[in-house]
């Protein structure tokens, strides 16, 4: 029993931060010069990003991620479950900003429509 709800926690909450924090430093890959050395980390990370969008992601936001729409990764779901709005909205348009704040470009997730 023990060893599945280390496996639980693990999966629910450690994974979903270890998505954020290789996010952090991956997204650094969109600024160059030095920061093309963080390749690995990207891909990491976005393996990871896909792994958590089809099984975590869709427990936390109740919602299925769309083929026909192209949402592999949470990121590319993110304005849809904006728009839906509600709590898991509001809870996805937090995650967004945090996204957008750590994007050296700025924007990771458009945010159209909600400020």
């Amino acid at each position: 029993m023990t060893t599945l709800l280390a496996w639980l926690w693990m999966l629910f909450v450690v994974a979903p931060l270890l998505l954020l924090l290789l996010y952090a430093a991956g997204i650094q890959y969109q600024a160059g010069g030095i920061c093309k050395a963080l390749l690995p980390v990207v891909l990491v990370a976005w393996l990871l990003d896909v792994l958590l969008n089809w099984t975590v992601f869709v427990i936390y936001t109740s919602d299925c991620p769309s083929w026909q729409r192209r949402e592999f990764t949470l990121s590319q779901r993110l304005a849809r479950l904006i728009a839906a709005g509600g709590v898991v909205g509001s809870l996805c348009w937090l995650l967004a900003c945090t996204l957008n704040a750590l994007c050296p470009g700025g924007v990771h997730v458009s945010l159209e429509g909600r400020s």
